[in-house]
């Protein structure tokens, strides 16, 4: 069943810039039969791309992907730009251009489908907290600590130059218990 589900989904991604590329066809025979010049349709297709481009890399400059979408929005439109002038000249209908342009617009799919999904899984993930436990209960030589104590006095002691214990947070309370057991008591 989901080898089935994964095909129906890449079939789609195959199709897609097909259905962009006939849609093109549809808009430019239109336009020539109202007689419209060439550069005209050309030249409305660049501004009209060119300025949702711009207002949607706009838009997207403030949402938490801005680093990804400020550069993948404007390629996507420098593409479509050129796959639009391409089109209304005709050369969209020889082999490589339409090859071209059907792996620009599934790249460009794909690659917005894996970073969403991706970014899907980030938030997916749980965040553990280390704010947990409060760590001035622990505190080393304090009144009423919940460091651990030893019953009688240490056997090993460091005296002079003391070493800086740096470590998990979650193992603080076993720091505390050996610094209180071991290191001077400083005022």
């Amino acid at each position: 069943m989901e080898h089935i589900y994964v095909s129906k989904h890449f079939s789609l991604l195959i199709y897609l810039p097909n259905c962009f590329l006939i849609l093109l066809r549809i808009t430019i025979r239109k336009a020539m039969l109202i007689r419209i010049s060439y550069f005209k349709v050309e030249l409305v297709t660049v501004i009209a791309l060119g300025f949702v481009g711009f207002i949607t890399t706009i838009i997207l400059s403030f949402s938490r992907d801005a680093a990804f979408y400020g550069a993948f929005i404007p390629i996507i439109t420098i593409g479509l730009i050129i796959i639009t002038i391409l089109a209304i000249y005709g050369k969209i209908k020889n082999r490589v251009p339409k090859i071209i342009a059907m792996v620009f617009l599934s790249v460009s799919a794909v690659t917005l489908f894996v970073h969403e999904g991706y970014q899907t899984y980030l938030t997916s993930l749980e965040v553990v907290s280390t704010q947990d436990v409060d760590l001035t209960e622990y505190m080393p030589f304090a009144e009423d600590t919940k460091s651990v104590k030893l019953k009688g006095e240490s056997t090993f002691k460091i005296k002079g130059d003391l070493p800086t214990l740096d470590g998990a947070t979650a193992l603080y309370p076993i720091y505390a218990a050996f610094v209180q057991a071991v290191y001077p008591e400083k005022e």
